[in-house]
């Protein structure tokens, strides 16, 4: 009985030997495999629109839903590489078919240092704001891209980019790029960056909400728009230069009853000889003065957000012009969080446009949405803190 005993006491440390053996190469080669994170943003609405008192409309709106996947990795020194492929539905009456590419980089990044370039947002604004969609006061929070044909609100705000970024201190970055805005307007892109811009900023990390400043952000950028000889809308080469200026106070940085402040000013110094409003192109290419302001109020409860209430308002006056001109936009909203990062919520908007911009946008118009969003993250192979977040990359909602 003692050999076959023997036997058995061999077979079982080879199994444990194989097991050991599995396990390291496992967990050896896991130290190659990339960190992967899948998120997804779901937006949905039923919006009623009322224009000029003569015109309503009532429509199911599911645009700037959106799926992401990245993958992370750290490199041999001291960089991280990150990949990230993005898709979204742009709005209906767009040009843009079903399904829209907003995401599409590559990023390498260190403690002080960080490169991208790829497909991503653009540096039209520099702020965000408590709305339902990013795009709901555009006018007023982008610099409005003289290379569009206004057709597609993505066209101010995705495009390709090459950009630079440099940590000063922990929460001072500078960023040098260079961009390019789609040119729908023309009948053959060329794909050639037509922008060039910087931004200097003070960003505390949104991670850290419990223990708040009462600065959260300040930043400012200078951007160029580069436009070459069109011969069909009679313009020939100049720069159209912007000046922006964001800053986000906490009014109440307390935990659970928090109150924001969030500000931005874009100056357009446009082109002498804009001196009426008839088309898209005029609107872009005449200096213009646009601010938007929100004010915020989010309580939590267990640690969780519970609800949020917003009410903001802005202008976009055009200096330069024989005719008294401009808009002005009102914005409420109130979002309940009803689930795991799952809100539903409603918002009301009214906006006002006079002198030459009526002609174009009614003079007064009111909108309704009752919106349902829900936001998914999942992380595969966790190697990295959770700091930068795949979902910061789309339009925030209740922090």
């Amino acid at each position: 009985m003692k050999a076959p005993l023997r036997y058995m006491e061999n077979y079982t440390r080879l199994i444990f030997a194989i097991a050991l053996v599995c396990s390291v190469d496992s967990s050896t080669a896991q130290e190659f495999l990339p960190e992967l994170r899948l998120g997804a943003m779901g937006v949905v609405s039923g919006n009623i629109g009322l224009a000029d008192k003569k015109t309503a409309s009532a429509v199911s709106d599911f645009s700037d839903s959106s799926v992401l996947l990245g993958a992370r990795q750290q490199l041999f020194g001291s960089y991280r590489a990150q990949f990230v492929v993005g898709f979204q539905f742009p709005d209906a009456e767009s040009q843009l078919g079903q399904v829209f590419y907003h995401h599409l980089f590559v990023k390498l990044s260190n403690q002080r240092n960080v490169f991208q370039i790829g497909r991503s947002r653009l540096d039209s604004n520099l702020m965000e704001f408590p709305t339902l969609r990013d795009d709901d006061a555009l006018s007023y929070t982008d610099a409005q891209s003289p290379f569009s044909d206004g057709q597609n609100s993505e066209d101010t705000q995705f495009g390709n980019l090459v950009q630079f970024g440099r940590y000063l201190t922990k929460r001072i970055r500078l960023d040098l790029h260079g961009e390019y805005y789609s040119e729908t307007r023309r009948r053959e892109e060329s794909f050639e960056l037509n922008t060039a811009g910087l931004t200097i900023g003070y960003r505390v990390p949104e991670s850290q909400r419990w223990n708040r400043h009462r600065l959260d952000q300040l930043v400012f950028g200078l951007e160029g728009f580069f436009s070459k000889d069109d011969p069909d809308a009679s313009l020939v080469r100049e720069v159209l230069p912007n000046a922006k200026l964001g800053v986000a106070i906490n009014l109440r940085p307390d935990p659970v009853h928090f109150w924001r402040l969030v500000h931005q000013t874009i100056i357009s110094f446009g082109a002498d000889d804009v001196q009426e409003i008839n088309t898209y192109l005029d609107a872009t290419r005449a200096r213009s003065l646009a601010s938007f302001t929100s004010i915020e109020y989010v309580r939590r409860r267990l640690e969780r957000p519970d609800y949020r209430i917003s009410v903001g308002g802005g202008v976009r006056i055009f200096t330069n012009l024989d005719k008294n001109s401009g808009q002005f936009i009102m914005v409420g909203n109130f979002f309940r969080r009803i689930g795991a990062k799952f809100d539903v919520g409603v918002q009301g908007i009214f906006e006002h446009s006079y002198g030459d911009m009526s002609f174009r946008l009614p003079s007064n118009s009111f909108r309704i949405n009752i919106g349902f969003i829900y936001a998914i993250e999942h992380v595969f192979n966790n190697q990295f803190d959770d700091r930068d977040s795949i979902l910061n990359l789309e339009h925030g909602y209740i922090n």
